[in-house]
């Protein structure tokens, strides 16, 4: 089949069909796909494990101690991914599964994004490599860590648009779609917030779309109704002389999420130059359209943010604007791709070469054991105590003692197959009936307070037993009637 001659046919802002089943069609998605796959698997080997805290790490005992709807002690964040990682019963290996997943799905939420806004033309392979081009080159690596591996956005933004794109041509794909735009909600309930006005990229598809955002809505709110933590909080409408300051505040925090201002303002510079070039060679209306809708639903998401009152009491965490950000990106790289090379495979095999070559260049894939190395030298320090020792619960500052417990059962695996050593900190409630009611050692680490703090809000008996260099080692026996 051949690519069609007519510019509107497939447009996305032109109604024309979103899908594309021919072989032609096939090869973008597998270059795609294929793109992602290759590019987190190199991600996952590479230096972002220096990144790891306890807000990462909560995801792998998620998988492997207690399997919970949501992650503990929130009703925000689905556990899709810990869920597909159950099989893979050893830490190590189970991380590396949850960040390949994670990581996959942020590479592949811009080529989705664009396969959506462009519809079945081509050009969304190339828009895709290029907004990635510019995350990898322009993002330092912890901001990079935080949205392709802690938070949720990535996730439900590759389900949502994966959902809209799926199209109607059979009860199966339908079926697919809803499954997934469910699963897109399960995830993150406020993705419908960036999906709906992507709808105006296909005026024809709008009325599905709105169909299926609303089930995930309403699925999502359903689950976090019946299964989410009452401790969560939600996003509460601010008071309607504080949204200037929000959306202003939020703003200014994105200056700390790029290597330098100075390469930003180059990428800026250079994104303007390409547009206005593109436009000097008579970009078509149709054509930059699509780019410009992705800008637009970058700023209504920045501003719907801005009227919770959800971002002030979490001190304007630029975290929450990510999917401004790249969807943003999404936009440029779209106008910047507007031509008739883009719509040709080999036109868009330079951009992900640059793409795949960037993230080897930036990230550096090691072996597995440079990534174990990496692992023992940041939270290995109480392992051997708490392992020579036998303890069986680490109690403590919640961003020392999920490390701690981590790490204590990578080691423990290695030697028994088991992942049993547990936390008693702040989102720990889950796993405490592992433990509790019987004769168990706790192990506290030197200098913290705070592991005594939560054993007396178990009402738990201790006695001390020793101190080591790393910890003191207290012995906890149950009373009958101990209640949280």
């Amino acid at each position: 089949m051949q690519v069609p001659a007519d510019p509107n046919e497939g447009s996305a802002l032109t109604g024309g069909l979103r899908g594309s089943h021919s072989a032609y069609g096939r090869r973008w998605h597998l270059l795609a796909f294929g793109t992602a796959a290759l590019g987190s698997t190199l991600i996952t080997f590479g230096l972002l494990h220096s990144f790891h805290s306890s807000d990462s790490l909560i995801p792998v005992l998620v998988s492997l101690q207690q399997w919970t709807f949501f992650y503990w002690d929130q009703d925000r964040f689905g556990m899709l991914v810990p869920l597909l990682a159950i099989p893979v019963r050893n830490p190590f290996y189970n991380l590396l599964v949850q960040g390949w997943l994670s990581t996959g799905a942020a590479l592949l939420v811009p080529f989705l994004a664009g396969r959506w806004l462009l519809g079945a033309a081509g050009r969304w392979v190339t828009a895709g490599a290029l907004t990635n081009i510019l995350f990898v080159a322009l993002v330092p690596l912890e901001t990079q860590f935080d949205w392709l591996v802690t938070q949720p956005y990535a996730i439900s933004m590759c389900l949502g648009f994966g959902a809209l794109t799926l199209g109607t041509a059979s009860r199966a794909r339908t079926a697919t779609a809803i499954f997934l735009m469910v699963l897109a909600h399960w995830v993150n309930f406020g993705v419908f917030v960036l999906l709906l006005p992507c709808l105006f990229a296909a005026p024809r598809q709008a009325l599905r779309g709105l169909g299926l955002i609303a089930l995930g809505a309403a699925a999502g709110l359903l689950s976090a109704s019946l299964l989410g933590s009452s401790n969560s909080g939600g996003a509460i409408l601010a008071p309607v002389a504080h949204w200037p300051t929000n959306w202003w505040t939020l703003l200014r925090n994105t200056r700390g999420l790029f290597w330098h201002r100075g390469w930003l303002a180059a990428a800026i510079i250079g994104m303007g130059w390409l547009i206005i070039l593109a436009r000097y060679q008579r970009l078509r209306r149709w054509q930059a359209a699509p780019g410009a809708v992705a800008i637009a639903v970058a700023l209504f998401y920045w501003m719907v943010l801005g009227t919770t009152d959800w971002v002030r009491l979490n001190s304007y965490s630029v975290r929450y604007i990510y999917p401004s950000l790249l969807m943003l990106t999404v936009g440029f790289s779209i106008l910047m791709t507007s031509n008739d090379g883009g719509d040709r495979l080999f036109g868009a095999l330079p951009a992900v070469v640059g793409v795949l070559t960037l993230i080897l260049v930036v990230h550096q894939p090691r072996d597995m054991n440079e990534l174990k190395r990496t692992l023992n030298q940041r939270f290995g320090e109480m392992t051997t105590d708490i392992l020579s020792t036998g303890a069986t619960v680490v109690a403590g500052n919640y961003w020392t003692v999920w490390p701690a417990v981590f790490h204590a059962n990578m080691a423990r695996y290695r030697l028994t197959g088991r992942s049993d050593v547990f936390g008693l900190t702040s989102r720990s409630r889950y796993t405490e009936h592992s433990w509790r009611g019987q004769t168990v050692l706790m192990a506290v680490p030197s200098g913290d307070d705070e592991g005594i703090h939560y054993a007396e809000q178990l009402r738990l008996r201790l006695r001390s037993r020793e101190d080591r260099r790393t910890l003191s080692l207290f012995v906890v026996e149950p009373r009958s009637s101990s209640k949280r």
